[in-house]
C-alpha cells in the first residue's frame, strides 16, 4: 500500500492515461521528453494556448494538481516501469 495520498493518484492516474483524447496524449509524450509548452505548440502545430488547455485538461480529468504529477503518471503508464512505481509506493519522503 502506498504511503501518501500524493502517490496513490499519481498511481490511479496511470491507469486512467488511456481515457484522455488522442492529442491530450500527444502532449504527454513531449511533457515526458521534458519540453516547453512553447517547444510542444511548434512540435504539434498548435498555439501554446491550446497546449496549455490540454494539459490542464489532463490534469482535471487525471484528478491530478502538478505537471510532475502528471509526467510521472505518463511515464509509468506509457513505459510500463514498474521500477518507478515501486519506489513510489516504498518512499518514505
Amino acid at each position: 500500500m502506498s504511503e501518501t495520498p500524493e502517490t496513490d493518484a499519481i498511481l490511479l492516474a496511470s491507469t486512467r492515461i488511456p481515457d484522455l483524447r488522442d492529442r491530450e496524449i500527444d502532449v504527454l509524450k513531449h511533457l515526458l521528453l521534458g519540453h516547453s509548452n512553447r517547444q510542444i505548440a511548434s512540435r504539434l502545430g498548435i498555439s501554446e494556448f491550446t497546449v496549455k488547455v490540454h494539459v490542464g485538461n489532463a490534469l482535471k480529468k487525471l484528478d491530478l494538481e502538478s505537471r510532475l504529477q502528471l509526467g510521472i503518471a505518463a511515464y509509468i503508464h506509457l513505459t510500463g516501469c514498474k521500477c518507478l512505481e515501486s519506489r513510489l509506493l516504498s518512499s518514505t519522503a
